[in-house]
């Protein structure tokens, strides 16, 4: 593949991301309405005598039961920290029974006053490693490398434990959602089995969540009920973490942290022995089929934080790009989560893990590299990112005779070899530039562009502000290229201008006055410019030739 060509694929690769990345999962459910049936049947006549025992979804500060509908006389038995509902079937063919059920997403707030460092022994029995939580060496050691990484842009958090034990749960549950693969297969549970095979199903990777918390002193327990997901609601097991007094959901399967407004809890376990989501019955002779289902009545999902990309428009090759996500939280709560980049340009991370305060803004700061590229092309480059549901796109030019970070410093914006002028413009507006201008005249053969004569200006430039260069050179009798350098501290720029001299009518040479032909600078390569024209202009024919099969065609 030709240079052209090979840069025309880029950009087509490039503009294919960006879409693929635009149409991504919506917003976070953070509001839910649900209705949750169990109904069955039973299938021998004589049965008789049936009572249905099973637990109710719990009740807690973001889930609560707004409803229950039976055809059937029932009560409600409370005891060993839930609640359970019995139904009186008798001898009936059939039941039904309903619960509508509101859940709102858990708002993470922090108390600085408080911390888990009571003498709970309740709280306590969620740090041992107990049945399938039980953890080993191998795990112990990978928790701590994860933990350890850094993220010098959550500032702030050792100076806050609870912070720091919230952003240790989520790197945990991050990694745990990465590491792991979903099997439906698996009968793995044991945390220590999981993170053997690699391979779990929700169970699994609540297993080795919990277990990878409470080895190093967060508090962690298994959560079963139900849960929405692109099959509709199904049962499915997540986690707690205790952080500053409260029991904060978490998703290792998903990666949430919270868990979204789609999570329904009916029980809670220490030792996380499996999905439990039981009906049991009581009566003489019972053969039972039935089904437990659940759909949205209502929901709710929205973007927890809202942001814009700012970066300079221009760079230079063998530069580094700052792409600056400044996210803010409009939000009295705390919202945890991970930017991803998406370029074709090597990044100093594919992704960071951030938390937002209440009411407050921070910047995540990717680095983008530029690398040496073919000289008089300017590059465009689309660079995205997403930090949750929050989507987030821009795009910069690389310039080809620039080198560093050009946006810190000086360019040639214009050369009028007429008027002996050089215009230039200080694209730094915070300080003042220094910078050597070299300005040479060339032999404009081809294959013999040696140098005939330079000269160098030293200037200061303002800050943010233009700048015209008057240079004085003796121009050739005969076509030349004129080329101009601007140097400075971790920069450059240069452009070339080839200028045709038409002789006098005595002696049919020239004397540098009577140029007629300027400025080859920068070609732009978008990439591969030519190409996409020569595309759009055949899309537009085919457009027009169904356009009028279609008025015509139909017409017969």
């Amino acid at each position: 593949m030709d240079n052209f060509g090979e840069n025309s694929f880029w950009l087509i690769l490039s503009l294919l991301l960006t879409t693929a990345m635009l149409s991504c999962s919506s917003a976070e459910i953070t509001y839910s309405l649900t209705n949750i049936t169990y109904e069955g049947n039973f299938e021998k006549e004589n049965a008789k005598d049936i009572t249905l025992i099973t637990e109710m979804p719990l009740t807690d500060k973001t889930q609560k039961i707004l409803k229950i509908q039976s055809a059937q006389n029932y009560s409600i038995e409370k005891g060993n920290g839930k609640e359970t509902i019995k139904i009186t079937v008798g001898s009936a063919n059939n039941y039904s029974l309903n619960f509508i059920v509101e859940k709102k997403i858990y708002e993470i707030k922090f108390n600085n006053e408080s911390n888990n460092e009571g003498n709970d022994s309740e709280i306590q029995n969620f740090l041992i490693g107990i049945g399938n939580v039980e953890w080993n060496e191998e795990i112990k050691k990978k928790v701590e490398e994860i933990t350890s990484a850094n993220d010098s842009y959550n500032d702030n958090k050792k100076d806050n434990k609870n912070i720091e034990d919230a952003l240790n749960a989520f790197k945990i549950a991050k990694f745990v959602h990465d590491y792991l693969t979903y099997d439906y297969n698996s009968e793995i549970l044991s945390a220590r089995d999981v993170f053997r095979s690699k391979r779990a199903t929700c169970m699994g990777y609540t297993n080795l969540f919990v277990a990878m918390c409470r080895s190093i002193g967060i508090p962690a327990r298994a959560v079963g009920g139900i849960a929405s997901t692109d099959k509709g609601f199904e049962k499915h097991a997540y986690a707690e973490v205790f952080i500053n007094e409260q029991w904060i959901p978490i998703d290792p399967t998903f990666g949430q942290f919270p868990a979204d407004a789609s999570h329904i809890a009916i029980y809670r376990d220490n030792e996380a022995r499996g999905i439990k989501l039981e009906l049991k019955f009581l009566g003489k002779n019972v053969s039972h089929t039935g089904t437990m289902n659940a759909k949205f009545i209502t929901l709710k999902d929205e973007n927890l934080i809202s942001g814009k990309i700012i970066n300079k428009n221009l760079t230079g090759k063998n530069s580094t790009m700052q792409i600056n996500a400044e996210l803010t939280n409009s939000k009295n709560f705390y919202v945890f989560g991970v930017c991803k980049i998406s370029s074709l340009l090597k990044a100093d991370a594919d992704e960071k893990i951030f938390y937002l305060s209440p009411y407050k803004k921070k910047n995540i700061t990717f680095k983008v590299f530029v690398p040496e590229q073919e000289r008089n092309f300017l590059y465009f480059y689309g660079v995205n990112v997403r930090c949750n549901d929050l989507k987030l796109t821009t795009n910069f030019t690389v310039d080809t005779d620039k080198t560093g970070n050009i946006y810190n410093g000086v360019v040639i914006e214009n050369i009028n070899t007429h008027s002996k002028e050089i215009e230039l413009k200080n694209l730094n507006k915070e300080n003042n530039s220094e910078i050597t201008i070299e300005i040479c005249t060339q032999n404009q053969n081809e294959g013999n562009k040696n140098t005939l004569k330079c000269v160098n200006e030293t200037v200061v430039v303002e800050k943010g502000a233009d700048y015209v260069l008057k240079y004085e050179i003796e121009y050739p009798a005969q076509n030349f290229i004129l080329t101009a350098k601007c140097i400075g501290r971790d920069f450059s720029d240069s452009k070339e201008v080839a200028v045709n001299v038409i002789g006098n009518e005595d002696n049919k040479t020239g004397d540098g006055r009577d140029e007629i032909s300027n400025q080859w600078q920068n070609f732009v390569k978008n990439v591969g410019s030519n190409n996409y024209l020569i595309a759009a202009i055949a899309l537009m024919v085919i457009a027009f030739i169904i356009f009028i099969f279609k008025k015509y065609g139909s017409a017969k």
